[in-house]
């Protein structure tokens, strides 16, 4: 486990282990996109679930803003658009559940072709780690 602090708080950067909720779990569902970015560059795990099987990505689109933005620096990390939790759910079917058309258009354009769409995101998550 390493330990970064991050705006003055502390966090745990976690691996890939199954866990309730990780600090990027948390940034994400609160629509901090930059701190998502600053745990990333830590080495948060992008791929990491918690125990109810979701992601960041999940989480953002269930509970932070209609930030497309957000949701493509998730992707670019690693989190796969296409990803079900436990009970089938992707983070497309929670973005159209809580009223998120923007994120749920980039999710869309991101089933239909994730390389097109997820490519930018993924060299601009490469560059900022590389700070």
């Amino acid at each position: 486990m390493t330990i970064v602090t991050i705006c003055g708080f502390i966090a745990c950067v976690i691996g890939t282990a199954r866990l309730s909720t990780t600090p990027l779990h948390e940034a994400a569902a609160n629509g901090h996109a930059a701190i998502c970015i600053e745990l990333l560059k830590a080495g948060a795990a992008a791929t990491a679930v918690d125990s109810s099987g979701c992601t960041a990505l999940h989480c953002a689109a269930m509970d932070g803003p209609d930030d497309p933005s957000l949701a493509g620096v998730l992707m670019g990390a690693g989190c796969d658009p296409a990803a079900e939790n436990e009970h089938g759910k992707t983070a497309l079917d929670f973005a159209k559940k809580h009223n998120k058309p923007r994120m749920a258009t980039l999710l869309e354009a991101a089933a239909a072709d994730p390389e097109a769409i997820i490519a930018p995101y993924r060299a601009e998550v490469g560059a900022l780690r590389q700070l």
